[in-house]
């Protein structure tokens, strides 16, 4: 974990009640977040249904995310995170999204030279400043 995401996952679960139960002396005068919901899974299974369980438990997250995110009183106030943990790899993240962009140039073979801007687009571009 980076020192800015250490940062991050800090301040969210310093908001958490089982956190601030505990260390509410130190932090008088702090908001702290009202409720706290929890889903859990455990499931002893293959790699390739792990796969499928990671997309489940995104894609149930983009959906938690959004759905509260839909109310005008909470909007920017909601955190949803979703990690899985297990005995020989430890906590690890799921990012509610995948990196797909890089994912998509990590395959491309070696040597690739990337081609720049197309002629057709500079020529849009330049006609759509000239207007």
């Amino acid at each position: 974990m980076q020192g800015n995401e250490l940062n991050a996952y800090i301040a969210w679960a310093f908001n958490s009640p089982r956190v601030w139960k505990e260390f509410k002396w130190q932090v008088k005068g702090k908001t702290m977040a009202q409720q706290e919901w929890t889903i859990q899974a455990r499931v002893d299974c293959g790699p390739d249904e792990q796969v499928a369980i990671k997309v489940a438990v995104q894609r149930l997250a983009r959906h938690l995310l959004t759905q509260i995110s839909l109310s005008p009183t909470l909007r920017g106030k909601v955190q949803v995170v979703c990690y899985s943990e297990d005995f020989f790899n430890g906590h690890q993240d799921i990012a509610l999204i995948d990196d797909t962009v890089s994912e998509a140039i990590s395959g491309l073979p070696d040597g690739h030279q990337d081609e720049g801007v197309s002629r057709d687009l500079l020529d849009a571009v330049r006609d759509l400043q000239a207007e």
